[in-house]
């Protein structure tokens, strides 16, 4: 066996899964083992018509870039994808796409054209 300095990346994924009365809560760990270095970063932002602060994680180990986005109560991963201008993230039917400090959430089950669902910003962790 060829011994080489790896690293691993682990995403927990929680899912809250309701039962009449009971709630039961499940995790899976994934580890994606690659060569190389990896970057975990928390972005905060602040949304349009949102009280509460929405906070995205974003796994980056080349090649797979990664966002742990919340919507509706769950964390969805989403995974990058080739993109014009900015970054795109995607997961079943929705869109997180970032440029710059920017962000918004699409979501393309709509007949005509995606919805999108919320504007962000970074918020600004100053005075």
């Amino acid at each position: 066996m060829k011994l080489i300095s790896r690293a691993f990346l682990a995403i927990l994924a929680i899912t809250t899964l309701s039962v009449s009365a009971f709630a039961a809560q499940s995790s899976i760990q994934l580890v994606i083992d690659f060569d190389g270095n990896a970057e975990r970063r928390i972005t905060t932002y602040q949304c349009e018509n949102e009280d509460a602060l929405l906070e995205v994680e974003y796994l980056n180990a080349s090649p797979n870039f990664l966002a742990i986005v919340p919507v509706d109560g769950e964390k969805l991963i989403f995974s990058n994808v080739i993109s014009g201008s900015g970054v795109q993230y995607l997961t079943a039917q929705y869109a997180w796409i970032t440029k710059g400090s920017a962000a918004s959430l699409l979501d393309h089950s709509a007949p005509d054209a995606p919805e999108v669902i919320m504007t962000c910003l970074e918020a600004n962790e100053s005075p």
